[in-house]
């Protein structure tokens, strides 16, 4: 009796979503049903959902890191707005100055006042220096040097943040200053109220952590480096921005223009090590877009390379819930994305065999050539291969959906065990 109730609750809301989305659907087509919007082997994401569920206890994390769908930032944008009107977010979380390394998003403005700086990216690390967490750095070797950092969002009060973690590397002399401001009052200096750094003595070598307590909430930074006997340098590998709630859910958006999952898995090392610290309950990679194109790929290749990632993220955070979103339909230059159909199905296999979860875009726009009606709807850009702002918002409002609707039926389906 109880097994046939669990059935019966479980085809109630399974049905509920079906008939949303078919409302949904209709975004797309006129006499057309979006498909069921689901993610595969969602039942991994279980240690997710059980802190989001405690997320008035524990602060919960949701780290996102991709290719330049997510650096231009549309996509994440919406998908934390999407986040925060589910689950309510507080802290905006890790980012880093784009602007300084010759890269754009429509969320953050930075500059370097003082001083030379150099910059790469997973794209191009072949230096003494790798990428963080964030995919990118920056670098001066000057002994004084500043940059100004903000925060532009949708929303003007999720501006704000209180707790900065700073994550760098440095000669041993380097000293970082921070001062805070409000742009509601530019000219009032908010100083920190404490500070703790911490070393680790990792794969790159030694790299710390800054992490700064402001008195009150700020929505910009200058950060000053005084650097006297400059060999190193001084490194930026990003920043997180918190606020002093232990509690409640944040979100983290981190791209790389022009990245394959091949750039991440080569560079993940030091990165893992930085992302340790961030904590993530959830990792989302939405990398495909890039490697769709490429000739020198080979399903096995691809397979291999995944299974020995996860494996190395599961080393450092056994318990983290890893979610894989596959590429989107594309035709950049008019050419066929010739690995799209393998990549999904390798991003399917790995997601059962090493217990991730799998979110199929592609699919979920409408499959193969749905392109083609995405340009006609003014939902994707005229390159084929990046969206509309329309578009993208789609998108993050499905992958919100999707995450939600696996929230909910794992829920439900624990309460009737």
């Amino acid at each position: 009796m109880r097994c046939n109730t669990l059935k019966v609750n479980v085809w109630i809301v399974f049905s509920a979503i079906l008939f949303a989305r078919v409302a949904h659907g209709q975004i797309l087509a006129k006499d057309s049903i979006a498909p069921i919007n689901q993610i595969v082997n969602a039942t991994s994401m279980a240690p997710f959902f059980k802190a989001l569920k405690n997320r008035d206890k524990q602060k919960v994390h949701i780290l996102h890191l991709g290719d330049s769908h997510i650096q231009m930032g549309y996509l994440s944008e919406r998908l934390r707005l999407k986040m925060d009107s589910l689950y309510r977010i507080d802290d905006f979380g890790a980012t880093f100055p784009y602007q300084i390394a010759k890269h754009n998003t429509f969320y953050t403005r930075a500059k370097a006042n003082i001083g030379k700086w150099s910059w790469a990216s997973i794209l191009n690390d072949k230096t003494a220096i790798k990428s963080g967490f964030s995919g990118f750095w920056v670098n001066t070797r000057d002994t004084i040097g500043s940059l100004q950092f903000a925060l532009r969002q949708q929303e003007r009060e999720k501006e704000n943040f209180s707790r900065v973690s700073i994550f760098f590397k440095s000669d041993a002399m380097c000293t970082i200053n921070l001062r805070g401001y409000n742009m509601q009052d530019s000219s009032v200096k908010i100083s920190p109220i404490s500070s703790t750094e911490t070393e680790f003595d990792g794969y790159n070598g030694r790299w710390r952590k800054l992490e700064i307590v402001f008195s009150e909430q700020v929505n910009s930074l200058l950060i000053e480096i005084n650097n006297p006997i400059p060999v190193l340098g001084f490194t930026l590998y990003g920043l997180s921005l918190e606020n002093a709630e232990e509690s409640g859910l944040m979100y983290s958006a981190c791209g790389v223009g022009g990245a394959q999952f091949k750039h991440f898995a080569q560079n993940s090392l030091i990165a893992l090590e930085q992302i340790k610290e961030l904590s993530p309950d959830l990792l989302i990679f939405s990398y495909g877009s890039n490697e769709s194109y490429t000739n020198s790929f080979t399903a096995e290749a691809y397979g291999n390379m995944l299974h020995d990632l996860v494996q190395k993220i599961r080393q450092q955070m056994p318990h983290v819930s890893i979610l894989f979103t596959g590429p989107p339909d594309t035709r950049s230059h008019n050419i066929y994305p010739r690995n799209a159909n393998a990549i999904a199905q390798v991003l399917t296999e790995v997601a059962f065999t090493e217990n991730c979860a799998f979110w199929d875009l592609r699919k979920q726009m409408g499959g193969e050539n749905s392109i083609y009606q995405w340009l006609q709807k003014g939902l994707a850009a005229k390159d084929q291969l990046h969206f509309t702002k329309k578009g993208y918002y789609l998108q993050a409002e499905w992958l919100s959906e999707a995450i939600n609707n696996a929230y909910e039926l794992v829920n439900q389906s624990k309460k009737n065990e």
